[in-house]
């Protein structure tokens, strides 16, 4: 589908996709298919039943559940309707749930239960000839961050950063409409909404629905509805590993992934072994809307480290401590600028965090909390999250540089490298690991292991077994609380 026609708002995308592409698939689940035309016609319908519900154009509403085509017709009806969404994860705590609400003052909570009531009442209501319109500075969507050192912050996105970055997204992946994308992660997330339904739909390509991720029927899924594009974290790829399947390579040609932990020859040797032959490797934050860069990752090629060009219009920059630009290949913070980046967070009218956003300078730099280095050409190589570097002795240790050491060993399915306080050295280092099922790893085997690979500084001491990562409520990997059990238990 071209693209040469820029739309500016979401809900005129929604409109735009009916009266292009209107007879092409937009959604399927496995037990039904809806057309760009149909999804359209239902969205504007629920956008009616909820301006007869009171929700007026600029209102807030939460939208809970799981991934499921009610629930993307929910919330393409919420920004047909001129409202916000805001979506929230299924698996989400009472209290986080109760934080949300309190900060983003919803005029109307869409459940589960919920769900089905509004579209049944869609079923019987006629779109409104006067739907308001959205403009491009007005705020569609507010996703919360992962909150892996405390509590989320909500972030609120235009619809002009919104339709502008994922056009660009599409355009870089050379999505067309001829592709069906998975939608396995979370639409209540930012990779999900974002960077799956909203990178689809800027293309005219389709999402396959998945309600409950299932890894045992997956490849299935994947051979039997044709999905060409998969889209998610690294653990989708190994779980199609394990699959057994050989046809998957015949359907789908491109892994898209995303995240500073991704194993990226981990990640190669799974596309190899699946018959994947483009991989891509996505790096954002919510502060910028989900995406700031992105890299294709070459077969053939080694290293722990994708090369990672900015989405244009974004710009990058590795500063030191202080904020002075650092020259090319040493590492640093990273800041990036462009169309995308947040305003600010959304505080509550109680929020007794009301001093002004940090995170973003008076120059519109956004500070990432990433430490990584740029080479002569402009492309980003990510290192670590800068709260997690360990700094052992006076000498700066990465976690990820240790951590994909360590994935190279046969029996190590996860592995998560952290600091804890130590008297003598500072900090020093833990691996915590998940061994393949069925396996224990000596610790001295693994001492060893690091030792022929790594500098002794960067050798760990103590290995941690564990059965599962702690998580944040938006599915993320939480070394916060990784921390605060492996110091319990030292």
């Amino acid at each position: 589908m071209p693209r040469d026609l820029l739309v500016s708002t979401l809900d005129a995308l929604c409109v735009d996709l009916a009266h292009r592409c209107g007879d092409r698939v937009a959604l399927l689940d496995g037990c039904q298919e809806i057309t760009y035309g149909e999804l359209t016609d239902q969205a504007l319908r629920v956008a009616a039943v909820l301006a007869d519900s009171g929700v007026r154009p600029g209102a807030r509403v939460v939208l809970s559940g799981r991934n499921t085509t009610d629930w993307v017709c929910i919330a393409l009806g919420i920004l047909c309707a001129g409202a916000t969404v805001v979506p929230v994860g299924h698996g989400v705590s009472g209290p986080e749930y109760s934080r949300i609400l309190d900060v983003t003052e919803p005029a109307l909570v869409v459940d589960q239960p919920r769900i089905a009531d509004i579209m049944a009442a869609a079923r019987t209501t006629a779109p409104h000839p006067d739907r308001p319109a959205a403009g491009p500075d007005d705020i569609a969507v507010i996703l919360s961050t992962s909150g892996s050192t405390g509590v989320s912050k909500q972030v609120p996105m235009t619809h002009g950063q919104l339709s502008r970055l994922y056009s660009a997204v599409a355009d870089r992946l050379e999505l067309t409409s001829a592709d069906r994308v998975i939608g396995a992660v979370p639409f209540a997330h930012s990779f999900g909404f974002n960077g799956v339904l909203l990178t689809a739909m800027c293309a005219g390509a389709s999402v396959r629905v998945v309600e409950h991720y299932d890894r045992a029927d997956l490849a299935d899924v994947i051979v039997r509805d044709r999905v060409s594009v998969v889209m998610g974290p690294p653990t989708i790829l190994f779980d199609l590993v394990g699959s057994g399947r050989d046809d998957i390579g015949l359907v789908c040609r491109m892994a898209v992934s995303g995240g500073s932990e991704v194993p990226l020859d981990r990640m190669r040797g799974a596309c190899r072994e699946l018959g994947i032959v483009n991989m891509v490797v996505g790096y954002g934050l919510t502060e910028a809307c989900g995406t700031v860069a992105m890299g294709s990752i070459t077969e053939g090629e080694s290293g722990s480290l994708a090369m990672l060009t900015p989405v244009d219009g974004l710009e990058i920059r590795i500063v030191d401590d202080y904020g002075y630009p650092l020259p090319p290949d040493e590492d640093g913070h990273v800041l990036c600028s462009g169309y995308n980046i947040m305003h600010g967070y959304l505080r509550g009218v109680d929020d007794p965090e009301s001093t002004p956003d940090d995170a973003v300078d008076g120059d519109g730099w956004l500070r990432t909390g990433d430490i990584g280095w740029s080479d002569d050409e402009g492309h980003l190589y990510i290192v670590s999250r800068a709260k997690d570097t360990v700094i052992v002795s006076g000498f700066n240790v990465y976690p990820q540089e240790v951590e994909t050491v360590l994935m190279d060993h046969p029996l190590i399915l996860e592995v998560a490298v952290i600091g804890v306080a130590d008297q003598r050295q500072g900090q020093r280092l833990v691996a915590c690991i998940i061994p393949v099922h069925g396996y224990s790893v000596d610790s001295e085997d693994l001492i060893d292991f690091c030792k022929e690979r790594l500098s002794a500084y960067k050798v760990p001491r103590i290995f941690v077994e564990l059965e599962m990562f702690p998580t944040t409520h938006t599915g993320k990997r939480s070394r916060e609380e990784l921390r605060k059990q492996v110091s319990q238990r030292l």
